[in-house]
């Protein structure tokens, strides 16, 4: 039967266009049905394409209104440095009968920003876990610089990738370089010093997606590989986050490979732009 109410938690959250345009005809037939609609989104398009009336929370207090969405801070882009970081080529993977990655080059060079775009289930996320060593291809090449560390993937699924009742702290102590700073470290990811205390179960979606990044950023990589870096993260944590990346990447000599939808962020912050169209990667 048809719900009196039906609450929705970032349902917008690493949709493609075309699937963000079935979740929007979907949320909007259930409205015309009859059912109220309650949201927790950081997503201002699906606020617009539905008009909805809006409340933030201050504080304790929920406050009526919108706030400004903040833009992708376009910057002059340093240049990449000549020495390669990740270089891949040949990558076969196949899901059953259905090829994903279909003879897919790659390669990636210090202080160099990639972007790869492509809708939903393209082979975005596979393509990252090759490159990591977290998945073997059927046919292909990895070759990874450094040492056993040098590549690290940030996934989709933060909660899952950390333990879940071990404090941050404990986790970073296992795993992070000679001397790194985790206070230091928890604030350039825009993470609050106190949660370095805290497990993955006592933190927020946003706060876990930072927390691993932040462990993944201990081990000093060669690599970033970051998979919907900026999802469940409101737009100026968003922004900062991303912002504090490129200073790292230029401290540290780093590589970054981002996976993303949103392709304000891939032409703001990339050198170069690829696309996953058929398991194929190509210059977009």
């Amino acid at each position: 039967r048809q719900p009196a109410l039906v609450i929705v938690d970032e349902p917008s959250a690493n949709l493609d266009g075309g699937t963000y345009a079935d979740l929007l005809a979907c949320l909007r037939s259930l409205v015309a049905a009859g059912s109220a609609l309650l949201m927790a989104t950081h997503d201002h398009r699906l606020l617009r394409d539905l008009q909805a009336d809006v409340y933030q929370l201050e504080g304790t207090n929920f406050v009526k209104g919108r706030p400004d969405e903040e833009s992708w801070r376009r910057r002059p882009q340093a240049e990449a440095d000549a020495v390669s970081a990740l270089e891949a080529s040949g990558l076969v993977v196949n899901f059953g009968s259905r090829k994903i990655l279909d003879e897919v080059d790659i390669q990636v060079r210090r202080r160099e920003v990639v972007a790869v775009l492509g809708e939903s289930g393209a082979g975005k996320t596979t393509l990252l876990r090759v490159l990591a060593g977290y998945r073997k291809p059927d046919r292909g090449v990895v070759q990874r610089s450094g040492h056993a560390s040098a590549i690290q993937l940030v996934s989709q699924d933060a909660y899952g990738s950390l333990t879940p009742r071990r404090r941050l702290r404990d986790l970073l102590a296992e795993a992070s370089a000679p001397g790194f700073d985790a206070v230091e470290g928890a604030a350039s990811v825009q993470l609050s010093g106190h949660l370095l205390q805290c497990t993955a179960a006592e933190m927020s979606g946003g706060e876990r997606r930072r927390a691993a990044l932040l462990r993944a950023v201990a081990v000093e990589p060669d690599v970033l590989l970051l998979d919907e870096p900026t999802a469940s993260l409101d737009r100026p944590a968003a922004v900062a986050v991303i912002d504090n990346l490129l200073k790292l990447k230029e401290k540290c000599d780093l590589g970054l490979l981002v996976a993303t939808h949103d392709e304000g962020l891939a032409a703001a912050i990339a050198h170069r732009q690829l696309r996953i169209r058929e398991g194929k990667l190509c210059e977009d």
